[in-house]
This record gives C-alpha cells, sequence and structure tokens, in this order.
C-alpha cells in the first residue's frame, strides 16, 4: 500500500495553515469554485454530480463560467435537508440542466437524523436516543448513481462528514463506478486513518492527486 500524503497528526494549526494557502491560491472561503474544463469544451453530453449542494453557490458559479457550453452540461445535485433543498429549488429555476434531489447519498440505505444548522449540519442514523433538528432520507450513492448508465465527468462532494462513506462505497470492487473527476472537501470528522485509507483505495483504482489542502479541498483525475 502506497505511503499516505497526509501530514499525520494532523492538527487545527496545520488547517489554519491550509486555509491560508487555500484562500491564496484564489479559492473562495470554503467553498469551492470549481472551473470548466478542457472536457467540457469538447463535449456534447457532460455529467456533473453534486453531493451537499447546500444553495447551490457552486453550481451558478460554474454554470455562469461556463457560458454557451453549459448546454452541454446535465448536473444532478443532491441535498439533503429540507430548508436548504427548497432553496436550492428556487435558486436553480432558471437552470433546466440542474436537477435537485431533496435525499442524502452515503453507503447505505436509511433514515436520517438532522444535526446542527446552516453549512454545519451532519446527518446521522436515526434512532431513538437522539435529538433531531429534523429527519431526512439517505440512498445507497452506488444505487442513485448506477442508474445514469454512463460515465460520470465531475464528481463533487461537500456532505459535512459522509465524504469518506460515499467514496469508499463508490470505490468498491469488483466494479467501481466510471468516475473521472472528484473533488472533494474533507471534514475532520473522518480521522487520519479514514483519510489515508480512502486516498490508498483512490490510487489504487487509477486515480492521481491534481492538488490537495488537506481537509479544505482537493482534486482526483482518473489517469
Amino acid at each position: 500500500m502506497a505511503t499516505c500524503t497526509l501530514h499525520r497528526p494532523f492538527t487545527s494549526a496545520d488547517w489554519s495553515r491550509t486555509l491560508i494557502e487555500y484562500k491564496a491560491a484564489g479559492h473562495n472561503e470554503m467553498r469551492r469554485l470549481f472551473s470548466p474544463a478542457t472536457w467540457l469544451s469538447t463535449s456534447t453530453s457532460a455529467l456533473i454530480i453534486d453531493i451537499g449542494s447546500y444553495t447551490g453557490e457552486d453550481i451558478k458559479s460554474f454554470l455562469q463560467r461556463a457560458g454557451p457550453l453549459a448546454r452541454n452540461v446535465s448536473i444532478q445535485t443532491y441535498e439533503p435537508v429540507p430548508s436548504m433543498s427548497a432553496k436550492l429549488i428556487r435558486s436553480m429555476k432558471l437552470y433546466r440542466q440542474v436537477v435537485v434531489h431533496n435525499y442524502g447519498l452515503g453507503a447505505s440505505t436509511y433514515s436520517a437524523c438532522i444535526m446542527g444548522t446552516g453549512d454545519g449540519v451532519r446527518l446521522v442514523r436515526k434512532n431513538g436516543m437522539l435529538r433531531c433538528s429534523g429527519r431526512t432520507e439517505v440512498v445507497d450513492v452506488r444505487r442513485a448513481l448506477s442508474k445514469y448508465h454512463r460515465p460520470i465527468d465531475l464528481l463533487q462532494i461537500n456532505c459535512e462528514g459522509c465524504e469518506a462513506a460515499v467514496l469508499q462505497r463508490l470505490l468498491e470492487r469488483p466494479t467501481p463506478l466510471v468516475i473521472r473527476a472528484i473533488e472533494v472537501q474533507w471534514h475532520r470528522v473522518n480521522s487520519e486513518q479514514t483519510y489515508c485509507n480512502t486516498e490508498a483505495m483512490l490510487r489504487a483504482r487509477g486515480y492521481v492527486m491534481d492538488y490537495r489542502y488537506p481537509y479544505v479541498w482537493e482534486r482526483w483525475v482518473r489517469k
């Protein structure tokens, strides 16, 4: 197994320094403004999956910068928090190529408890001991994405801690889904070991790291 490139242990000071470097590189706060890439200019049909959309600012920025090429794009976006998905649906009214799904994606299908508020919301498997601020559903990510019956050009994940579960489920053998590029924001509810295990799976499935700001944003591209 390849050596993990994440510095361990990853401290709060490491995270603060990484965030400063990320902003200095021109990115906007904690939201990755993912840009139209070369594949979009030559593609007649590009599929983007966005997991954890919040209110859709990333999507709008992408489509505005894509300009006329945006007509070649289909974006399937998943936002499980009812208050956020309602705002997302309203903000996407002008964009016919965007389809909003008001449920979450994870390693399995289950009923979830919404914990927290705003952009710090987490989903936890529902049980009688939890005091939820709301409830929603989570669907097996492989089942949800397999229905498109085609490769995914770009997968963006910002799901407040579910990223390891989602990625590891998608990368499972013997038939990992074909995803050409992955942009993911890691959250520190995932341990360094989980982070490193997922990196090893990505490399084993033929991905190379395009860039990394640990526990902020990173991009992987399939060779």
